[in-house]
């Protein structure tokens, strides 16, 4: 829905801002992630797959839309990187 709606350029900028905004939350908000202390989830290792493998393909014509994409991605890392170097980590 995203790439489709990014590939019909939606014009106003309010509009833009609000569906990624919406987007956003919903991405990097997935709700109770549990796993091993001290591993990224694997939840978060599959989104970065997906965010990295979308942002390599043609289907993002939209500078707006990669450039989304690449936020999440960067929030997705912060996350990974995160659950590897806290110490005493717990599921949650």
């Amino acid at each position: 829905m995203l790439l489709e709606a990014g590939n019909e350029n939606i014009k106003e900028e309010k509009q833009l801002k609000e569906f990624t905004s919406q987007c956003y939350i919903s991405l990097t908000s997935l709700g109770v992630k549990s796993g091993t202390p001290g591993q990224p989830f694997a939840v978060d290792l599959q989104l970065k797959d997906l965010l990295e493998n979308t942002l390599k393909s043609s289907k993002v014509k939209s500078p707006e839309i990669k450039d989304f994409f690449q936020k999440v991605l960067k929030s997705v890392q912060a996350d990974i990187d995160r659950d590897r170097y806290e110490e005493g980590g717990e599921a949650w």
